[in-house]
């Protein structure tokens, strides 16, 4: 991560977390949509689905933390999900410091 990278923040500009999330976020090739069909209620739609979920329990158990956020939020919320991502990221960072 460049010194740029770090020197965003909760109160930095929403262009900066923008660009941060889209230089850490690139697009996943192991994501598609698989389409369903309740019998019970009549609904359809698509759902994501990961192929390789081994993936995030391997992070996990190397002391990676996954947040996991569908295309939709992406494109609808983008603000919600970077507020969402910075806060994680606060919450850990006051915990491993022993703070509240």
């Amino acid at each position: 991560m460049s010194d740029a990278d770090t020197a965003v923040h909760a109160h930095s500009p929403a262009h900066e977390k923008i660009a941060l999330f889209r230089s850490l976020f690139r697009g996943r090739e192991d994501v598609y949509a698989r389409r369903f069909e309740s019998k019970k209620t009549g609904r359809s739609g698509y759902v994501a689905y990961r192929r390789d979920r081994r993936k995030d329990q391997l992070l996990q158990e190397n002391g990676y933390f996954v947040l996991r956020f569908l295309a939709e939020d992406l494109s609808k919320d983008l603000g919600h999900v970077l507020d969402t991502i910075l806060r994680v990221l606060t919450s850990r960072e006051r915990a491993e410091r022993g703070g509240s």
